[in-house]
């Protein structure tokens, strides 16, 4: 329980999340600025803010951010970039956030017939559950490996 000077009081906010302090406003201002600017197409018309939402590959979002990581990196080594460096760090933003929201939406991946464990022929849950997690032998004391059973 919070009591502030006032007398009013509030539960406590240990447990919740604090966008205020996870945050800063001067670099959410910097990343609007590069969405808007970014916003232009080539043919001249303004996509919606919301644009990226609407589904962008993965491999799209990786590829892209490997570049801007290259002009970070280069910025950060004191040689020329293609962009600058805030522009590197936006891309980057843009790309991770991107990458986040594909995975974060991404529909569960169903149980299909055609993924079955090599070892023990039984279904899997997952579609990189292969070899399955019954079929897998990790030795604590030894090097991590799988073996069937």
């Amino acid at each position: 329980m919070r009591t502030f000077s006032s007398g009013a009081t509030r539960d406590s906010d240990d447990d919740k999340l604090d966008f205020e302090g996870f945050y800063s406003p001067l670099v959410i201002r910097r990343y609007a600025e590069y969405m808007h600017k970014h916003r232009l197409q080539a043919d001249g018309e303004m996509r919606d803010s919301d644009n990226w939402q609407h589904g962008i590959p993965r491999d799209a979002y990786i590829k892209s951010a490997w570049r801007h990581f290259m002009d970070w990196w280069m910025e950060h080594r004191g040689l020329p970039s293609r962009e600058g460096l805030e522009e590197a760090l936006c891309a980057l933003i843009f790309n991770a956030m991107g990458y986040l929201y594909e995975v974060l939406t991404a529909p569960p991946i169903p149980l299909a017939k055609d993924r079955v464990c090599f070892s023990c022929k039984h279904e899997t849950l997952l579609w990189n559950e292969i070899p399955c997690s019954e079929c897998l032998n990790v030795s604590l004391d030894g090097p991590e490996k799988w073996e069937p059973k």
